[in-house]
């Protein structure tokens, strides 16, 4: 799958399919129903402009039935295409079947990411057809191999699916447009730049970057003009009122393609969104007759340089990279967790959004790596909320061995609004979440690691369950005597995430078994940030509880204490077992 690989270059590989490529951010727009290229400046095999059926790239990556330009026909390699191939993926019986729907999955996926990725050439962003001029992709083409930088998470990159959530993201769409940079102000640009807000990867390449031929607003004069955008701005954003007055200025030396190094006169951009130095280069015409009345001529100002054109690839590319990495955290981002008690699976979303409309699918995998249908059943009441818990009873478990592999597929909606409404309709009923497990529990679940302490009190104890140390267990026994007992122990631990879910167990048995033992799960960290789980009055059962924390440092205390004096002697069993599930 390429999913940074094709940044962006060879967009024209198939040129009636890159037609579809394009989403053009006009000021006031509805996202999702933008123009996509309709720039017939450059033509290529048709000499009378553009043919018919042009879309724009998250149409045509989203929707299925959508017609191409030209004898394209459907786009087959589509998110509901990608969905379809996972499915199968899980749930086709032979092996060889899953594993050829894997690769089509995968494939599918990365048509997706690569229209994402398009993107980040801005002409992509602003209806610029580049077929004949292409400055962008020539300059990659050249120098990516001597560029791997190029290809790193950007400083202060979102990562982890609850991350872009915390940034406002909970749709396909917002990773093109979350329509906040809109009309004629550049607010949310410079919000954006101040890492207060997260625009769509649309938003952010149109208002911040420059066209081969989809200049300043000021170049282009016309506001009918197909190329004219309120930003970049010369006036506002850029250094070129500095330049009117005295164009030695912006004087830089490059190096040119024979090797001679030769200086020539920069525009920097420095306001109206992010940084970008050099942003384009001013022209012969403007060095030698600059026009300190007014604005440089259209054919004055370029971005046809290679100090300019390092520079938007050292910026652009690795926006490509993190927007990509969020569309796959999205496309992954079901999650759920089993434990297993005889017959009984209880299933613990950990999603982070609540399961909604859909059904869970049991299979069991035969030693020769075939899949067969063992049970379906849905969440009670449609619905399973995130950090929500269920148990279902299945015979099949009584009957398989500890090495028996079962899997237990979810399909349906993931994230739902306050009314219960799908919070993305490109992914509603078919978002996917899946788990492998024996009898014994999880297959491959992986956690934080947790140096758990010593415990504390008369007759008690509480150690790790598991070599990750994500699983715990404490018990305290109090005495006939009444005289109390407690246990508390802290584990800590970091994580790139500070959210997940805590699902814990208790037993509660002897003679004052009615009465309450004062007892909590603490999550805490070093900032300040806290939640309390108070399971004083929780009966013996199963419980899940969602924590989130300000860490990156978080630490879990887990503690009892009960003195129920001489008045009350009693014998008191009081257990709790658990597991930690970090939001990854």
């Amino acid at each position: 799958m390429q999913i940074y690989g094709h940044i962006p270059y060879t967009t024209y590989t198939f040129i009636p399919r890159a037609l579809d490529h394009f989403y053009t951010v006009m000021p006031y727009r509805t996202p999702g129903q933008v123009i996509g290229l309709t720039d017939a400046s450059e033509p290529w095999y048709n000499p009378f402009g553009l043919p018919s059926g042009i879309t724009n790239s998250f149409v045509w990556g989203s929707q299925n039935g959508i017609q191409g330009p030209a004898f394209i026909g459907t786009n087959d390699y589509n998110w509901p295409c990608a969905r379809a191939y996972e499915f199968a993926a899980l749930t086709n019986s032979l092996q060889s079947d899953r594993n050829e729907n894997m690769a089509l999955m995968l494939y599918a996926l990365g048509h997706v990411l690569h229209l994402n990725q398009d993107l980040t050439s801005p002409d992509h962003a602003r209806n610029d057809n580049h077929f004949s001029k292409a400055y962008i992709e020539d300059y990659g083409n050249a120098h990516f191999t001597q560029n791997s930088q190029w290809f790193n998470l950007p400083d202060n990159a979102t990562i982890g699916w609850a991350n872009w959530q915390a940034q406002g993201f909970n749709k396909l769409l917002d990773f093109w447009d979350r329509n906040l940079y809109k009309g004629n102000s550049s607010d949310a640009l410079n919000q954006e730049a101040a890492g207060n807000i997260k625009l769509g990867l649309a938003e952010w390449s149109n208002g911040n970057f420059l066209g081969e031929d989809a200049l300043y607003k000021e170049a282009i004069g016309d506001p009918n003009d197909i190329h004219y955008f309120p930003f970049p701005s010369l006036e506002s954003g850029t250094t070129f009122p500095q330049l009117r007055q005295n164009m030695t200025y912006g004087v830089g030396s490059v190096i040119l393609a024979n090797g001679q190094i030769v200086n020539r006169i920069y525009v920097n951009k420095t306001n109206d969104g992010i940084a970008v130095m050099p942003h384009s280069v001013v022209g012969y015409l403007g060095a030698v007759y600059p026009r300190k009345g007014g604005p440089l001529a259209r054919v004055s100002v370029s971005i046809n340089d290679s100090n300019v054109l390092q520079e938007y690839h050292s910026l652009l590319l690795p926006k490509a990279v993190e927007y990509s990495t969020g569309i796959l955290d999205y496309f992954f981002r079901g999650d759920f967790h089993v434990t297993i008690a005889g017959n009984t699976i209880t299933i613990i979303n950990t999603s982070g959004q609540d399961f909604s409309g859909g059904s869970f699918l049991l299979l069991q995998e035969s030693s020769s790596g075939c899949r067969t249908q063992v049970d379906q059943f849905a969440p009670s009441g449609g619905t399973l909320p995130s950090g929500g818990l269920m148990n279902v009873t299945e015979s099949a478990l009584g009957s398989a061995s500890s090495t028996t592999k079962f899997i237990l597929v979810y399909q349906g909606t993931i994230g739902v609004d306050g009314s219960g409404n799908p919070l993305d309709a490109v992914d509603a009923e078919t978002g996917i979440a899946a788990r492998a497990f024996t009898t014994e529990g999880e297959i491959g679940s992986s956690g934080v690691s947790v140096e758990w302490g010593e415990a504390a009190g008369w007759n008690s104890s509480f150690t790790p369950q598991n070599a990750n140390g994500t699983s715990w267990e404490g018990s305290i026994s109090l005495p006939a005597d009444g005289t109390g007992a407690n246990f508390v122990n802290t584990g800590g631990f970091s994580s790139e995430s500070t959210a997940g879910t805590i699902v814990y167990t208790i037993t509660r048995d002897g003679p004052g078994s009615d009465e309450m033992v004062d007892s909590s799960i603490y999550v805490y960290d070093d900032g300040g940030g806290h939640t309390l789980i108070d399971i004083s009055g929780e009966d013996s059962g199963t419980y899940s509880f969602q924590f989130t924390s300000h860490g990156p440092d978080v630490y879990v205390e887990v503690g009892a204490t009960s003195n129920w004096g001489y008045a009350h002697p009693r014998i008191y069993n009081f257990d709790v077992k658990g597991t930690i599930y970090i939001d990854e």
